[in-house]
């Protein structure tokens, strides 16, 4: 399979996977997962994209116009997981000026990672050298 898909499959999965994980954690409290913080259509975007990128033949590079779809939708993910982990981050902020104990999961940081490495696979489908 051509390594822009990969990256994006990947991307995707890491994604996927970082819904159940703390977005936000309070002590004392049960943590705010993805679900929870609404993170859920970074998820639905990400799964669109890779299983249209595992269709088709996988041992060649994506169409121009796959390619820029899937760099479109990798931007708006990572954008989109920027704006969560700012949301996270300035939510444990709030929380600590008021006295109570709270910081960011790793899940925020997950979903920016998988949303990052889906752009970075899309981008590397539109170079015509690799695969």
């Amino acid at each position: 399979m051509h390594p822009g898909r990969w990256l994006i499959v990947g991307g995707a999965l890491t994604v996927a996977l970082a819904l159940p994980a703390p977005f936000l954690r309070i002590t004392g409290r049960p943590s705010v997962d993805g679900f929870e913080g609404a993170a859920w259509p970074a998820a639905a975007v990400a799964v669109v994209v890779a299983v249209a990128v595992v269709a088709g033949d996988r041992r060649e590079r994506l169409s121009p116009l796959a390619a820029v779809a899937a760099a479109g939708a990798g931007a708006a993910t990572t954008v989109f997981a920027v704006h969560k982990v700012v949301d996270a981050v300035l939510a444990a902020r709030d929380l600590v000026a008021v006295g109570i104990r709270a910081s960011s999961g790793f899940g925020v940081w997950l979903l920016l990672a998988g949303a990052v490495t889906m752009l970075l696979g899309a981008v590397l489908g539109l170079d015509r050298r690799l695969g």
